[in-house]
């Protein structure tokens, strides 16, 4: 007797790999083909959430960054919020402010300033919304100047947004890193 091969082999040989696909989604959209990278892109982030792997986010963004040079703004600006929220939803600060800034910065470079504009009011409002972990003492900045962002190596910039209405002093809020004593 013989054995017959599963079907499943010969179905997994008919259609490329993730990372094969992600290799063409690149060449397509470097090649000027955005339409059928996007396309792409979108399928494999579809998969990604689909079966939980971390990199969904990012893929999105890639798939709407591929929309915008097509000329279809409304779908890509639907694909990079998707992206982001994800982040968002996740919990994953540092890459929702590092994916939303670059995403801003280019999308005012290509001329889509109003859409760059509503992913920028969206990530401050996301950004300002998540629990902070202040400092064990917040340094105070003097009465009346305007106060900036405070940075660290291992997280996202925080906004200071408290600010004491009795002396008119504004309160910098900064995230340390966490030590690594083993």
């Amino acid at each position: 007797m013989f054995r017959r091969r599963p079907i499943r082999r010969a179905l997994r040989a008919a259609r490329p790999g993730p990372k094969v696909r992600l290799n063409q989604a690149h060449a397509l959209f470097n090649q000027g083909k955005y339409v059928r990278s996007a396309e792409i892109f979108e399928d494999l982030a579809e998969g990604a959430l689909r079966h939980r792997i971390p990199r969904a986010p990012h893929l999105f963004v890639q798939a709407g960054r591929a929309r915008f040079y097509a000329g279809q703004a409304v779908v890509g600006l639907a694909q990079v919020k998707r992206g982001l929220k994800l982040f968002a939803d996740k919990q994953r600060w540092g890459e929702l402010y590092r994916t939303g800034k670059r995403v801003v910065s280019e999308l005012a470079e290509r001329g889509f300033k109003e859409q760059s504009e509503a992913i920028s009011e969206w990530l401050v409002k996301t950004l300002l919304s998540y629990p902070l972990q202040l400092a064990s003492t917040p340094t105070l900045a003097s009465p009346g100047k305007l106060a900036t962002w405070t940075n660290c190596a291992a997280s996202p910039p925080i906004h200071p947004s408290v600010q004491s209405a009795k002396s008119g002093w504004i309160i910098t809020a900064s995230i340390h890193p966490r030590s690594s004593s083993a």
